[in-house]
């Protein structure tokens, strides 16, 4: 099998095969599943749309600068796509990251209604551990957004910042409360020292100012604002879910943090990504045991 040129069509140029066996020529299938444009488009539209572009900004520069006409909603398919496949992804990379996390909560607009964007970080590596959209602002919604955080490490926090919000003390201790605290030698039950009440590793941000602040996912949600501006507002429930753990792959794994010099992905021990970051993320995440080269098929005869 040779390869013998390209077909081209709206959505860019396809790679053409030649059978040497029998003379059967036939087209690649050298994109993702079921998407028929370049792997290479579709890894530039995250990236371009997470850096703060609009989907018609990104549909309109496919246009001058491939020639391809691409809907504003397609780019909106791509992206709600492999952000969740990603996510996926980076979830089994198993990220080391510290005991002393921080929580916080923020309003979105959700096709004209509020939702609650609730972030959770570490505060050692930056990693996101969680972005979770919700309808509420309570204990139900708040331990939601906890677990997502269990799920993505092994570690458990001895720490966890939060502001003044009433779901927060609660939602913790049935996440986190034990009953007694880490590194202390076991305790008898019936002994003198036991006590009914369970320890919570929660604990209250009195201001901005503190030494013990929750400034860094303040300064997380001013960065997720930026992005969110060009957008007016998410469509619905399900796309804002999506494109809020696209953002957190974006903001863990391919965007540099100006603090650490790297991205918080790598200071929790996660392997460097090289060359274009969306294009190999998306290219790990879309895998099932074959590469997408070993897509084109081959000629039986």
């Amino acid at each position: 099998m040779v390869r013998t040129g390209v077909r081209r069509n709206k959505s860019g140029a396809v790679r053409r095969y030649l059978c040497r066996t029998c003379g059967a020529s036939f087209c690649g299938k050298e994109g993702y599943l079921k998407r028929r444009s370049d792997p290479e488009l579709i890894a530039k539209a995250l990236d371009l749309y997470f850096r703060g572009v609009s989907l018609r900004q990104v549909a309109a520069h496919f246009g001058q600068a491939y020639g391809l006409s691409i809907s504003p909603m397609t780019v909106y398919r791509w992206i709600t796509h492999y952000s969740k496949l990603a996510a996926e992804w980076m979830d089994r990379q198993g990220g080391k990251v510290g005991q002393t996390w921080h929580v916080d909560e923020r309003v979105v607009n959700v096709n004209g209604e509020r939702r609650f964007l609730w972030n959770v970080m570490d505060s050692d590596t930056r990693f996101l551990l969680a972005s979770k959209i919700s309808k509420g602002r309570g204990v139900p919604e708040a331990r939601a957004a906890l677990k997502e955080a269990k799920r993505a490490t092994a570690v458990l926090p001895t720490e966890i910042r939060s502001d003044g919000l009433p779901a927060y003390p609660e939602a913790i201790k049935r996440e986190f409360g034990r009953y007694r605290r880490p590194g202390d030698a076991p305790k008898d039950p019936k002994g003198p020292d036991y006590s009914p009440s369970m320890w919570s590793p929660h604990k209250v941000v009195p201001s901005i100012r503190a030494p013990e602040s929750n400034n860094i996912l303040e300064r997380l949600n001013g960065t997720s604002k930026d992005r969110t501006k060009t957008m007016r507002a998410y469509d619905n429930d399900k796309g804002a879910a999506a494109l809020s753990v696209g953002w957190q792959v974006h903001y863990n794994m391919v965007r540099d943090h100006l603090a650490l010099g790297v991205t918080p992905a790598v200071a929790a021990g996660i392997a460097p990504i090289q060359g274009f970051r969306w294009r190999e993320i998306i290219d790990q995440s879309v895998r099932r045991g074959v590469t997408n080269a070993e897509e084109v098929p081959e000629c039986t005869d």
